[in-house]
């Protein structure tokens, strides 16, 4: 135990740094809501100037405040001119910028013009580095209490700051609502940027007292983010003093399973398994913190563009042919080819190309930011290239040397599971915490394995011999162009699948979860295997662009696939257009040794790490002008102009494209299905929602739900549908208990809701909004869309929906384009297309004036007249709902104060109290929060 106890108060000093360094990333949060990834970057700025002004021999308190100030400033820079123009965009594209911020500071450091590269540089330590005994084995150097102090004291001031300075509480409160900030004669823009100075400033502090622990490297100073970040995972990026406790844990962690104790499991004590802790750390709490579906209060962010998934046969004929031509030198007309180094730029593009296209399926489509997908490329880079060339794979030993294409299915095949492993974090995160959580993966995968010269060949890494493919000789090095044609291949076909998800069932399915995963959900999509789908497809995709890269070489060296290039992978995709295709063919062009890089190399004779930088400056400055990326940019108009081509040169005969609707929809009734709620309670901690609610909804009949707000109607509709666990109660349908259904299942069963929010998939048009919601559910469709999506016409209840509620005129609209009535009758109508036997509508009738209101009820009428549905109609227009209702139940205080049929509920002495807002004693009604955050009426 003697050892454990040296290493844990070892690890206490790298811990507080960790904590010190979380605490400025929890600074910035409070104040701007931004969860900065380029914290990392100002550390290392920090670190740089601190040992670059000591080894020319400036004052030690000199170069340590210059170096802090120069952080600070930096800081307040990227507030003023990447975060102010960002203020009304999405957190991801927030997050974004900081990653683009990231990679320029990290392009300049490490290339041009400084040059460091992976330079390893050395401060002594400025603070007393005598040891303290504690007894006669254990003790510790004062360094690592001096550490441990300071950044005690710094975390108790900024506590106390915030808790009880004036100040403080303004900051607290112009981050969470700037308006009100506003109101009161406070400034939100100078709240941030003075958050963004001092969590910069700690930021550059943490630098500079890590230099003489660890040394300086840009690279080294770069993975401290993920602990940091982990350390404000814990705190909840609120808590500073917990936010320097999961600090100290982790760093005490990495250093005991450094010890190698006889009491760690031996599976712990192999190299990298110390520095996966914050890993762990992430996945633990983000378990524990994460919802599988988001509340009600969810903000639904503005997201990135999408293409349409169309192929142009002929377009892509002519393109793959004249790139055949230049990379094969196949001597057409005389012409001989692209040079060698041209030809391996193109190989290079190619390979970066086809693992940005796994980025495109479940970043673009399915809207999970994921920073693993190069680290899954080098996993399927690992398996190939090792039992091609013989050598042991992890936990499996040798399984010979298998010929190449052998090695390239086992590559897809292993890669796809670890994938799932990944999407697995999605199930309970999304946003910024799944970008960390992946992040957190990507680094486990890089130090576990692809970093750990014992499983990759040694410092060599895996030698390969010359390789055949079905028998021909593809080796890169003797048989270059055969080479570029095959990674030519592999990249249409892979783009070729991504379009044709796009285009299909699954594409619809992908983009309604990215869209509104409650809504998803309620039409019975399943967002567990949309994502785990999601990240199936682009795991075996980024196998391929990693076994690309891989085989391009005799000598394969996997610490290439790090987070480093994972990084610069989101950054040039997203500036290329994450939604596209072509954006990435961009991210291919504009990566190291890609195309791009190489002309400019040729003809300018600039670093490929000036490129680089520039493309980060570029995304920084794209999102704030063009945040749908490069390639969306002109994608309309290239579109526009092939197709103008196409029609010069082949006419088109007939009309352009086939009618969506031809004839009268069905009108036959649903399937009869009765839902019983019987003795229902919700709590949220220790309030109390619904308080044991029982009601029927039966077949062919309206019935109403009343009460004032605060009643819990919503509460009701949630619970019944899926969206909310309940504390107490009954829910089944025809006599079928449904209580631990998922909510997409319960609307498989026929259980259907609208929102009172609306919650339209706002980057659908109408018609695909309710294309989405009538496709069938079966999951075979996965595997079929890869490769041969259906282009099946609308189902007869889906035209039905759309003639009854009037919408074939705007099928081609966006919900943006719509009124706010036609809105809400399309919410209406998508939940009807799905089919259901039983319908909830949450305050259909909100914002409607007079006419459009008396319409609705009609039309609500009919679906239960006409097609038999069995409908709950929740609404505080009270005539709407006594005029068209057959059963009304009234609600108070989640509890039910009435019910029966309307013209008894409407004079019922315990209604009328309550909408009068007088109880039984003519006492003062006290308000009772019906659910956590903001959500609009119970």
């Amino acid at each position: 135990m003697t050892e454990f106890f040296n290493f844990a108060l070892l690890g206490l000093g790298l811990g507080a740094l960790y904590g010190l360094f979380a605490q400025g990333i929890v600074v910035i949060h409070r104040g701007s809501g931004v969860v900065n990834f380029a914290h990392a970057a100002m550390a290392t700025l920090s670190a740089y100037v601190f040992v670059e002004l000591d080894q020319r021999g400036w004052p030690l308190w000199l170069a340590m405040i210059s170096a802090v100030a120069v952080s600070a400033a930096f800081g307040l820079l990227m507030h003023v001119g990447v975060m102010r123009p960002l203020a009304n965009a999405a957190p991801l594209t927030k997050l974004v910028a900081t990653l683009g911020v990231l990679s320029v500071v990290q392009a300049g450091l490490i290339g041009w013009p400084i040059d460091l590269g992976s330079q390893q540089s050395f401060v002594d330590s400025f603070l007393p580095t005598d040891r303290v005994s504690f007894t006669d084995d254990v003790g510790v150097s004062q360094e690592r209490l001096w550490l441990l102090g300071i950044a005690i004291c710094l975390t108790a001031g900024l506590w106390a700051f915030f808790k009880y300075a004036r100040a403080g509480a303004i900051v607290r409160a112009a981050a969470e609502n700037p308006e009100a900030a506003s109101a009161l004669g406070r400034s939100p823009d100078a709240i941030a940027a003075a958050n963004w100075t001092v969590g910069s400033a700690l930021a550059g502090l943490a630098g500079v007292l890590i230099v003489p622990v660890i040394g300086f490297s840009v690279l080294q100073m770069l993975v401290l983010l993920v602990p940091a970040l982990a350390a404000a995972l814990l705190g909840r990026f609120k808590s500073f003093p917990l936010t320097l406790l999961g600090g100290l844990f982790i760093g005490v962690a990495e250093s005991v399973l450094i010890s190698r104790a006889d009491w760690i499991p031996d599976v712990f004590t192999g190299p990298g398994w110390s520095k996966s802790v914050p890993f762990i750390v992430i996945v633990v709490v983000l378990a524990f913190q994460g919802t599988s579906l988001p509340s009600r209060s969810a903000i639904l962010e503005r997201l990135p563009r999408v293409g349409l998934g169309r192929i142009r046969p002929t377009t892509l004929i002519v393109v793959f042919a004249a790139c055949f031509v230049l990379i094969s030198g196949a001597g057409v007309f005389g012409y001989g080819g692209l040079s060698p180094n041209t030809v391996a730029a193109l190989m290079q593009t190619l390979a970066v190309g086809t693992i940005a296209l796994s980025l495109v399926v479940v970043a673009g489509y399915a809207g999970q930011l994921s920073l693993a997908q190069w680290a899954l490329a080098g996993v399927g880079a690992y398996v190939a290239a090792r039992t091609a060339a013989g050598g042991d794979l992890v936990g499996i030993g040798s399984l010979g040397t298998l010929p190449m294409e052998l090695a390239i299915v086992l590559a897809v095949a292993v890669t796809v599971p670890v994938g799932i492993l990944v999407g697995l974090t999605a199930l309970r995160t999304r946003g910024v915490n799944l970008a960390i959580a992946t992040l957190g993966l990507g680094l486990l995968i890089e130090r576990v394995v692809l970093g750990n010269a014992d499983y990759t060949g040694g410092v060599a890494g895996t030698q390969l011999e010359p390789q055949t493919l079905f028998g021909i000789s593809i080796d890169s090095v003797t048989d270059q162009r055969r080479y570029g044609v095959f990674s030519l291949i592999v990249f249409t076909l892979c783009a070729l699948i991504v379009v044709n998800v796009r285009r299909g069932r699954t594409g619809r399915r992908l983009l309604a979860v990215r869209a509104n995963e409650r809504a998803a959900a309620s039409l019975g999509i399943s967002v567990v295997a949309a994502k785990l789908y999601a990240f199936a497809v682009a795991s075996g995709i980024a196998a391929l662009g990693g076994v690309l890269l891989a085989f391009r070489s005799r000598s394969v060296i996997f610490s290439d696939y790090n987070t480093t290039n994972s990084i610069q992978l989101v950054v040039q995709t997203v500036l290329g257009g994450v939604g596209f295709v072509g954006g990435a063919i961009f991210s291919g062009a504009i990566a190291a040794s890609g195309f791009v890089v190489h002309l400019v190399d040729d003809w300018f004779s600039i670093d490929e790490l000036l490129v680089a930088l520039i493309a980060g400056v570029a995304l920084v400055l794209n999102l704030a002008l063009f945040p749908d990326g490069v390639v969306s940019m002109q994608a309309r108009k290239v579109g526009a102009a092939l197709d103008y081509l196409t029609e010069k040169v082949r006419p088109r005969k007939g009309p352009d494209k086939v009618p969506v609707i031809s004839g009268a929809g069905p009108r036959e009734r649903v399937p009869q299905r009765t839902l019983r709620v019987e003795g229902l309670s919700v709590n949220f901690g220790g309030v109390v929602a619904l308080r044991d609610v029982s009601l029927e909804l039966v077949p062919g009949e309206v019935h109403g739900v009343i009460g004032p707000n605060g009643a819990g109607k919503t509460t009701l509709i949630d619970a019944a549908t899926g969206f909310t666990r309940p504390s107490a109660g009954k829910i089944s349908v025809d006599g079928n208990r449904i209580d631990n259904v998922t909510a997409a299942l319960r609307a498989r069963l026929g259980v259907s809701r609208s929102f009172q929010s609306l919650e339209l998939f706002e980057d659908m048009t109408i018609g695909d909004n309710i294309r989405t919601a009538a496709d069938g559910r079966n999951r075979l469709s996965y595997l079929t869309d890869l490769l041969f999506p259906r282009h099946a016409a609308l189902p007869g209840t889906a035209i039905a929906a759309i003639e009854e509620f009037e919408l074939a005129d705007d099928l081609d609209k966006f919900p943006s384009d719509l009124s706010f009535g036609k809105r809400r009758t399309v919410g209406i109508a998508r939940a009807v297309a799905a089919r259901p036997s039983v319908l909830l509508l949450d305050e259909p009738a909100a914002g409607l004036g007079e006419r459009e209101t008396e319409e609705l009820g009609h039309l609500i009428r009919r679906l239960a007249d006409e097609w038999g549905i069995a409908i709950m109609l929740v609404e505080h227009d009270v005539s709407l709902v006594f005029s068209m209702c057959d059963r009304v139940t009234a609600m108070d205080f989640g509890e039910v104060i009435a019910v029966g049929e309307p013209e008894l509920v409407q004079n019922d002495p315990a209604v009328i109290a309550a909408y009068l807002g007088v109880d039984d004693d003519s006492q003062e009604r006290q308000p009772e929060v019906e659910a956590p955050g903001p959500g609009g009426r119970g």
